[in-house]
C-alpha cells in the first residue's frame, strides 16, 4: 500500500505525464512529450532522430498501457495510474520494479546525454527539464541533489538510484525526490 507521502510523488509524476492536463495519461501525451523532447534538442519532423524519439515515446505507452489501463479505454485514470504504480513500481520484487522502470530510465539517460559521454551534465538535465516542461528554477538544485559523487555529472547509476528514491522511498529527505525538482508545495 502506498503512504501518503509516496502518493503525492506519484501524483505529481501523474500530473507531469498528463501534458495535455485532461486528467488522464494517454498515447498523445506521450506524442507530446516526444516532440517536446524534439524541440529542445533541437530536431526538424524529417530527421531520423525527431522520428526515434517520436517512437521511443509512443514505446512506452504502448509497454504501459496494458497494465495502468483497467478498463481498456486507452487512457489511464489518476485511480488506474495509482494502482499501477503501487503494485508494479512501489511494492513489488526488485525484478519487476527493473524491468518495468530502469528500461525506461534507461531510454530516457540516452536521449538526453546530447554529447554521448555517458553522463548528464547540468546544462543536459536543465533540457530535460524543459522538454518535460517543468520549473527550470528548481533544475539546478535537483541537478546537486542527484549528483551523488558530486562530479557536476550525473552518471546512470545516479539517475538510476534518483528514481528509484523518487518512485520507492518514502524518505522525505531522499535526494531523488528532487528528480522532478521541488515537490515541497505539494506536502504542505
Amino acid at each position: 500500500m502506498l503512504s501518503a507521502f509516496q502518493e503525492t510523488k506519484l501524483r505529481l509524476f501523474f500530473n507531469l505525464l498528463d501534458y495535455d492536463k485532461n486528467g488522464f495519461v494517454e498515447p498523445r501525451d506521450f506524442q507530446s512529450i516526444g516532440e517536446n523532447m524534439c524541440l529542445m534538442l533541437e530536431l526538424a519532423p524529417g530527421d531520423p532522430a525527431y522520428q526515434e524519439i517520436n517512437a521511443a515515446c509512443i514505446k512506452v505507452w504502448d509497454d504501459l498501457y496494458m497494465y495502468v489501463d483497467k478498463n481498456l479505454d486507452d487512457r489511464a485514470s489518476i485511480y488506474e495510474w495509482l494502482l499501477y504504480a503501487d503494485e508494479r513500481i512501489v511494492n513489488c520484487e526488485k525484478a519487476v520494479y527493473d524491468k518495468y522502470v530502469n528500461k525506461v530510465v534507461h531510454h530516457i539517460f540516452v536521449l538526453f546525454d546530447q554529447n554521448k559521454d555517458n553522463f548528464i551534465s547540468l546544462h543536459e538535465y536543465l533540457n530535460l527539464f524543459m522538454a518535460f516542461r517543468l520549473e527550470v528554477r528548481h533544475s539546478a538544485k535537483a541537478f546537486i541533489r542527484l549528483d551523488l559523487n558530486k562530479d557536476n555529472l550525473i552518471s546512470r547509476n545516479e539517475l538510476y538510484a534518483g528514481v528509484e528514491e523518487f518512485f520507492r522511498s518514502d524518505d522525505m529527505d531522499a535526494h531523488g525526490n528532487w528528480l522532478f525538482g521541488s515537490w515541497e508545495h505539494l506536502w504542505k
